[in-house]
């Protein structure tokens, strides 16, 4: 390494003795100095420091992120410093990358790439961050929380196509952001015209669920921020996101149209716009966006952009559009591409499966699924579970045998046909299966809460009682599960005189519980629950049950769910997918009722449709009564088949 400038690597550490050896090691044979800051460790972490050569200096805690950073800098002799955290590391095999970094004349510094991950999970798109520059003292960070090089100190910086993998503790990342948001909040009153803080203050927000009130902060830092600063194109995506996921569709369009003009290259905004058309139903102007988005380039990874915009994000949002517009062959098309670019994005499996075992004449649902999809243990699961999802126990029972004779039994397996067993009604042969799943296995938490519903079916409240017990001991299942499993039950025993609200997530629960009483026929039981999702539950749930209910005949109960809806355009959509699934049932007459619900000046885009549609098929259906007419020549009946051909190819 004589030939090679000195890298420093400088980290600051406080109680890292198990996450700093894997980042130590990292770095192993490129840095030729290791500068650690503890700012108060009461673990070994200064131990495990020495022992891979670092020099290890005690600095006190002032909540000063960047007072620290450039104290170690101070230290460092390298003509290069590198930053790392200690639950951070160099992607195996980049680390050659950085030397040859250090020869370039030019560039000041480098953007490295930050993967976040969480378990065996990824963050959905890695983000930028300066981690490597000259050791130049005008190059130094500012701010206490979100520390930075300023972008005016530090030119000619480019991307070093270098990884670093983030390997966050969930606790301690939790404590973190409460932290850094008080700091920032702190900071914001010494400089509140900085936008950078107002940006960073935003994200954290975002990232902490309170996306309403990310709002304001982002809002603040565009309005103060320069086109030239480098987090300006991922600003104007988190407040687009935030605006979008609090419903202010026209807030947001207004800033996608600043943004693209800023930014044309930019295309999750061209994305978002779509997103937007998409919830607003103007489905042409979504599809017109989201085929935008297949022909432009990704955005440059500085602006931060997601995975598949312009590839398999973009297929399965023309999928969504062309299956609300009722365009099903077109749909299950982009379904396919979707996947196809991106054999990991099963999302696009779960909406071909909700798609075809609604249209039947697309195809077998399993036989086209298998066709798109590789042979592997992975793939037969995932098939099993739309299978079941889309309530075909049958079906999946018979893949989980066919699964089990190639790959051998497993518990994912039995757990998977102790649910078809369950839902066909096998009651205590699904008991026995369940039994068989040991304690120690990931789905066992899961596996208690199958066996109470097997329980609750077959009115075996004793027995469900028991497993109440378990559950309410289990160290894993999260507590709204409990309390909403604990409110079920005393539903049923009729223990509640009042209905309390267990969040969005517990009333998800609830409401796949009321989707399995009403397919097993136990409506008297899903009823005692329905007030209860109808009092706090989302309208998304709503539309679910209300289309079981109508398919199972029970009109009236669908239209008292209609009538306890609000919005306008939560009304239209509920009465279309009604409406929807009576038709492919062929059940015209209650189709019709249901789209006089509200009055038809309340249908939209999609209700027109279905009304055209409806109308076509009684006419169709009048014209093959017409044919069988002996008055009619054979000419005539030729016109009228040709007719009737027409219409039903429309249809």
């Amino acid at each position: 390494m004589s030939n090679q400038p000195m890298l420093s690597l400088c980290m600051i550490v406080k109680n890292e003795e198990k996450s700093l050896p894997i980042s130590l090691k990292s770095v192993e044979g490129i840095a030729d100095e290791l500068i650690i800051v503890d700012t108060g460790s009461t673990d070994k972490t200064e131990e495990v420091a020495k022992e891979h050569g670092a020099n290890v200096y005690k600095k006190k805690w002032r909540n000063d992120f960047s007072e620290v950073r450039n104290f170690a800098i101070e230290k460092a002799k390298g003509k290069w410093i590198l930053i790392l955290d200690a639950d951070e590391s160099i992607l195996e095999g980049d680390a050659e990358k950085i030397k040859g970094l250090l020869h370039n004349p030019i560039n000041e510094g480098y953007l490295f790439y930050i993967h976040s991950r969480y378990g065996n999970l990824s963050s959905s798109a890695p983000t930028q961050a300066l981690r490597l520059f000259r050791n130049r003292k005008e190059y130094r960070y500012k701010n206490r929380v979100f520390e930075r090089i300023p972008d005016e100190k530090l030119t000619h910086v480019a991307d070093g196509l270098v990884s670093i993998i983030h390997h966050p503790n969930q606790e301690r990342r939790i404590q973190m952001q409460r932290l850094k948001i008080r700091m920032l909040e702190e900071e914001i009153v010494q400089s509140p015209s900085d936008p950078y803080l107002h940006y960073v203050y935003g994200i954290e927000l975002l990232n902490a669920g309170q996306m309403a009130e990310s709002i304001a902060p982002l809002r603040t830092a565009l309005k103060n921020a320069s086109l030239m600063q480098v987090f300006t194109p991922h600003l104007y995506k988190c407040l687009v996101w935030s605006l979008i996921h609090t419903r202010k569709i026209e807030d947001a369009l207004e800033v996608i149209i600043q943004g693209i003009k800023d930014f044309p290259q930019f295309t999750d905004l061209v994305f978002f716009r779509g997103q937007c058309h998409q919830q607003a139903r103007k489905y042409s102007e979504a599809i017109k966006d989201f085929e935008l988005c297949l022909k432009m380039k990704p955005a440059p990874m500085s602006f931060v952009p997601d995975e598949g915009i312009t590839t398999y994000k973009a297929y399965f949002s023309l999928g969504q559009v062309h299956e609300a517009l009722q365009n099903h062959e077109i749909a299950l098309e982009q379904y396919e591409k979707a996947y196809k670019n991106a054999r990991y994005f099963d999302e696009a499996l779960y909406s071909a499966g909700t798609l075809l075992k609604d249209h039947p004449k697309l195809g077998e649902l399993d036989q086209v699924l298998l066709g798109w999809m590789e042979e592997g243990l992975d793939q037969m699961m995932t098939l099993i579970d739309i299978l079941c999802l889309q309530r075909q126990y049958e079906k999946a029972l018979f893949y989980v045998d066919q699964t089990e004779t190639i790959h051998g039994q497993n518990e994912d397996l039995l757990f998977a046909r102790g649910i078809c067993l369950m839902m066909l009604e096998y009651s205590a042969e699904a008991e026995q299966v369940y039994e068989r799943i040991t304690r120690e296995h990931p789905y066992y938490p899961q596996v208690l809460l199958r066996r109470i519903q097997n329980y609750w079916f077959a009115d075996q409240w004793k027995e469900a009682g028991v497993i109440l017990e378990e559950i309410r001991g289990s160290q894993t299942l999260p507590s709204y599960t409990k309390l909403t499993y604990e409110t079920i039950h005393a539903l049923f025993a009729g223990s509640y005189t009042e209905f309390v609200d267990v969040g969005n997530k517990g009333l998800e629960i609830a409401a796949k519980l009321i989707e399995h009483l009403i397919y097993l026929n136990q409506t008297q039981k899903a009823k005692f629950l329905l007030p209860w999702l109808l009092l706090y539950g989302q309208p998304e749930q709503w539309v679910r049950i209300g289309e079981m209910l109508a398919e199972k005949g029970d009109i009236q109960t669908a239209e008292d769910i209609f009538n306890r809806i609000k919005g306008q355009d939560q009304k239209q959509h509920y009465k279309e997918r009604i409406c929807s699934r009576l038709l492919l049932k062929d059940e015209r007459q209650a189709a019709k009722h249901v789209l006089t619900w509200g009055g038809t000046d309340e249908l939209g885009i999609c209700g027109f449709l279905l009304w055209n549609r409806m109308y076509s098929n009684e006419l169709s259906g009048f014209l093959k009564t017409g044919m069988r007419s002996k008055r009619l020549d054979a000419e005539f009946k030729a016109k009228l088949a040709r007719l009737v051909e027409l219409i039903d190819h429309e249809n």
